[in-house]
């Protein structure tokens, strides 16, 4: 069985990851007891921010009434799981990010 999405939901799905992936970092800098640790942990934020930049553009490009893609189940379940949830889970994304 297949999931079909949209182009435009692809792309609020990769914006929602970079958004969670970006709050994790933040958190894990805030938390950081290694000063070394917390500037690696501000950058890769920062490049999630830029992520998100990237996503946000590529969708604003999208042309009015794009088709639906189908995609396989087990993929279309690791979109759901780390792009519709605010949470990834360390089985479907390979880390665990909680909501704010």
């Amino acid at each position: 069985m297949a999931a079909v999405f949209s182009a435009d939901e692809v792309l609020e799905m990769a914006l929602q990851i970079e958004r969670n992936g970006a709050a994790f970092y933040r958190r894990a800098a805030q938390g950081a007891d290694d000063p070394d640790a917390a500037v690696l942990l501000r950058e890769l934020g920062k490049m999630e921010e830029e992520h998100e930049s990237l996503f946000r553009r590529l969708r604003e490009r999208l042309p009015a009434g794009a088709a639906p893609r189908s995609f396989t189940t087990q993929t279309a379940r690791w979109l759901d799981t780390c792009g519709r949830r605010r949470t990834r889970t360390s089985s479907t994304c390979g880390v665990t990010i909680r909501p704010d």
